[in-house]
């Protein structure tokens, strides 16, 4: 298994997926079924203003698995994760661009490969990672694969049960 960090681009199309909807669908916000996340401790509403915030700890665990992975301590300059800036626009532009919900789960999905050696030994060689860290990853992952899955196209003609 190889292990890189993603893309500051990488995560901030994720966090604008998260707060506006996938690109590709309307009725996410329209009809209230794109669910606000949110995150850290104490938990947060994520919205555009503390945007930043999440992605600072997205690249940091996406940092610490890379270096949990390595064996290494070369990721281990926190500037790399608290310079991140989140491109604030009322409206999604530039790097703030958002996923189509397929792109979106394909975009998560490459991003928690990347992180997996944080999230299933958040204590190895020596490095230790918070677990509030390890648990806001974790939540926010799963909140918006969730999301994702139920404005999938036909995920509402579904039926619930048979």
């Amino acid at each position: 298994m190889s292990c890189s960090v993603v893309s500051e681009e990488h995560i901030s199309c994720l966090i604008t997926t998260a707060i506006y909807g996938p690109i590709d669908t309307e009725k996410a916000n329209k009809l209230g079924r794109f669910h606000r996340l949110t995150f850290g401790q104490p938990r947060e509403k994520l919205e555009l203003h503390n945007a930043f915030k999440l992605g600072r700890l997205m690249l940091e665990a996406n940092v610490k698995s890379v270096q949990i992975h390595d064996g290494s301590s070369a990721h281990d300059d926190n500037s790399i994760y608290e310079s991140y800036k989140f491109p604030l626009s009322p409206v999604p532009a530039g790097n703030a661009r958002r996923f189509t919900v397929v792109q979106a789960l394909k975009a998560l999905q490459c991003y928690e490969y990347q992180c997996d050696t944080l999230l299933d030994m958040p204590v190895v060689g020596g490095v230790v990672c918070e677990e509030s860290l390890v648990a806001t990853v974790k939540n926010v992952i799963e909140d918006l694969r969730r999301n994702l899955i139920q404005v999938l196209p036909g995920y509402e003609e579904a039926k619930w049960e048979l």
